[in-house]
């Protein structure tokens, strides 16, 4: 369609983006709008990530959890940074809290969660909780939960950015920071729309207040994680990996 030119302007939201296609994004000579990752030089329409990160973080910290791991998205994102800064200012300005270990994802995927969690779940080290990038990542953070043999709420508390109905589907169901998806949809057309009559764009942040989805995922101040074997689990986080097996990368 863009080799035929029947494309007037281009709404782009990718979980990763790769040089390919910003180096499209620079030569169609269209106008696009990257929804939800800022990258400089392309107009951008993102929801404040490092909001949601902090309240999503000092739910945490609300319920007594002072010792907190980061299961954080892919490097070298806009949107990694800002949800990792929002966690790191959350924990720096409360008292008493401990920054524990911090691992990198290497996509958006419930697989990648999987991967990422059987690594963060190897430096516990007193933790009581995790605050996850998104919900798909903790869906594989679940699943890697229950093969080492970590208790959810128990032992280790979740609380993931995002908010999907998969999140409630669950056990337990996870708690959740929601964002407003919606309004960040919306406003980016209307940006595009924008551009497509001339209008000069740059970069938009939307600042509505992000919002607690609180569910079965968090306790109240946990004991500290000890590994159990697999046979004292519940059965119900063993198949949270295979319930997304079709479920899209996003972010």
């Amino acid at each position: 369609m863009l080799a035929e030119d029947r494309v007037d302007g281009l709404l782009v939201a990718s979980g990763t983006p790769n040089s390919e296609l910003l180096e499209l994004l620079t030569d169609i000579g269209k106008p696009s709008v990257l929804v939800n990752r800022a990258i400089p030089g392309i107009p951008s329409v993102v929801a404040d990530d490092e909001a949601g990160s902090r309240l999503a973080t000092e739910h945490l910290l609300l319920r007594g959890h002072r010792n907190i791991l980061h299961l954080a998205g892919p490097v070298g994102l806009d949107t990694t940074d800002r949800r990792e800064a929002g966690f790191l200012t959350a924990m720096r300005s409360t008292k008493g809290s401990t920054v524990g270990s911090r691992v990198h994802a290497r996509g958006w995927g419930a697989r990648d969660g999987y991967a990422a969690g059987r690594e963060l779940l190897e430096e516990v080290n007193g933790a009581t909780a995790v605050f996850v990038a998104n919900v798909t990542l903790a869906i594989g953070l679940y699943r890697a939960a229950h093969e080492v043999g970590i208790s959810i709420p128990s032992e280790l508390s979740v609380v993931a950015l995002h908010d999907y109905d998969l999140a409630a589907m669950l056990v337990p169901s996870l708690t959740t920071v929601s964002m407003p998806l919606y309004e960040l949809g919306e406003v980016a057309v209307t940006h595009l729309l924008s551009a497509l009559d001339g209008a000069p764009l740059g970069g938009y942040m939307i600042r509505t207040a992000p919002v607690v989805v609180e569910r079965s995922s968090v306790s109240q101040r946990g004991g500290r994680v000890q590994k159990r074997t697999v046979d004292e689990q519940t059965a119900g986080q063993a198949d949270a990996l295979n319930v997304v097996g079709g479920l899209a990368d996003v972010d």
